[in-house]
């Protein structure tokens, strides 16, 4: 969905912040999508299906979103919305679809002269 994926890098000492998104043409599910992911448009987007226990992971390059510039101790965090359609469209949870969970990782590193 046009939620994409946020990055968050922050360096302790000396201080830096920097909030952007990861470049959309990197994802799996460019291009963009409708704005709202409900049960009419699902089967003309491209979709991920998981049966009961199953999980689905994207591994993301950190290198095709940010270059580092300076050494000292990061905290590099990816974060997105993943909009899920529980059942079918004429099940139980039909009416409480989409459901809306935030994925997040975050990573906590040292950047050096000689792992630059």
């Amino acid at each position: 969905m046009m939620e994409g994926v946020s990055v968050s890098v922050a360096r302790d000492k000396p201080a830096y912040r920097s909030d952007f998104f990861y470049p959309w043409q990197k994802l799996s599910q460019f291009p963009l999508s409708p704005d709202t992911y409900a049960w009419d448009v699902a089967a003309k987007l491209p979709s991920i299906t998981l049966g009961p226990g199953k999980r689905f992971e994207q591994r993301l390059s950190l290198e095709d979103a940010y270059q580092f510039e300076q050494e000292g101790n990061y905290e590099v965090t990816f974060s997105t919305v993943v909009s899920i359609l529980v059942g079918d469209e004429d099940g139980p949870f039909a009416d409480l679809c989409p459901i809306r969970i935030l994925g997040e990782k975050t990573e906590v590193f040292s950047v050096s002269e000689e792992k630059r």
